[in-house]
């Protein structure tokens, strides 16, 4: 899965997060569930590596930030405005 793709799929999760906020290990957990992956162990490892990457990347560019709360989280940063008067 390019980089590309997979930063596309991190702000759509995001976008479904309750305040557009997520721990950033639980990233990993959602990223599976958003493909229906099923993986354990080695490729999971890989998985995370590739979605702190690609979180770098996206903090980089200005649509995520991270921040820390009790634990390392990632926001998504100007969220899309569907459904909300002002």
């Amino acid at each position: 899965m390019p980089n590309r793709e997979l930063g596309r799929v991190l702000c759509v999760i995001l976008e479904e997060c309750p305040n557009y906020t997520s721990k950033k290990d639980d990233l990993t957990k959602r990223v599976c569930k958003y493909f229906d992956f099923i993986t354990r162990g080695a490729p999971r490892k890989q998985l995370k590596k590739k979605i702190g990457w690609a979180v770098s990347h996206l903090r980089k560019a200005g649509k995520v930030e991270e921040y820390k709360a009790k634990n390392i989280r990632v926001r998504l940063l100007n969220p899309p405005q569907q459904g909300r008067l002002m």
